[in-house]
């Protein structure tokens, strides 16, 4: 079902009405459920790419819905798994270069996490660069004076 969910969510119509009609919640529910299953995990951070890419409506959708905190717990859960934790960093990434979803994602302690993946995976350069992207959403940039 998750993976259904991401490859009809490749339209913004499509995506709204997925979310309009309960996916969002769905997906969150499929990912608290089936926690320790990464495969499932995998296609509930896929699906979340999808729906949340480059749409604010969504995006804001997500995050008051829980969702940074559930890739969170993906992260926490499954943290060895570089492949998962690409897509739950993807998945972030998705929509918190949104500026109304940095708040949650600070508040979740999301910087921690994110550092977290970039020590275990320096190897990575992906997690590296999407590692890299989380943080500078949320930290600022430290300009040299003259």
């Amino acid at each position: 079902a998750c993976n259904a969910i991401s490859v009809l969510a490749v339209t913004e119509e499509n995506s709204s009405c997925i979310v309009e009609c309960g996916g969002l919640k769905a997906l969150l529910a499929v990912s608290g459920e089936f926690l320790h299953d990464v495969e499932a995990q995998k296609a509930v951070c896929d699906a979340v790419s999808w729906l949340s890419e480059g749409q604010t409506l969504i995006q804001l959708h997500a995050t008051s819905s829980g969702c940074v905190e559930r890739l969170l717990e993906i992260l926490k859960t499954h943290g060895i798994d570089a492949m998962l934790v690409e897509k739950a960093l993807t998945a972030l990434e998705s929509f918190c270069d949104n500026e109304e979803c940095r708040p949650r994602f600070l508040e979740a302690g999301a910087a921690a996490r994110v550092e977290e993946a970039m020590t275990t995976f320096p190897a990575s350069e992906k997690i590296q660069e999407l590692c890299q992207t989380l943080l500078s959403y949320v930290r600022p940039v430290k300009r040299m004076s003259n």
